[in-house]
């Protein structure tokens, strides 16, 4: 599963397309941006998904996230506490949203390609 910038957040996709590169950029006190293929941050609205169409028009939206490290893998700890998790809706639609307390498997990424 890749993550894939759409006009509504982050969405999970199958197949890796254009929408999917991110950049991960350091930032002040060791945290990161995600820097989406258009080059919008990712931001967070402490009820909502990442969404990178809000980030650009709400400016109360925090837009930067702890890193932490387990194996080869990355979570990203959001401005609300929470970790970043994918969550599974009906109709086989996934989100990235940061409702996690704790990590678990579904707030793991890969550092694919990535010095971070």
């Amino acid at each position: 599963m890749y993550w894939s910038s759409t006009p509504t957040g982050i969405q999970g996709r199958e197949h890796r397309g254009h929408t999917s590169s991110f950049q991960v950029c350091q930032v002040n006190d060791g945290k990161v941006k995600i820097i989406d293929y258009k080059g919008d941050d990712l931001g967070i609205d402490p009820s909502d998904v990442h969404n990178t169409a809000k980030a650009a028009k709400n400016t109360t939206i925090q837009h930067e996230f702890e890193l932490y490290y387990q194996k080869e893998k990355v979570a990203f700890k959001a401005s609300n506490g929470m970790f970043a998790s994918r969550t599974y809706y009906s109709r086989n639609k996934t989100t990235i949203e940061a409702v996690k307390k704790e990590i678990d498997d579904t707030c793991l990424f890969d550092r694919v390609g990535a010095d971070v």
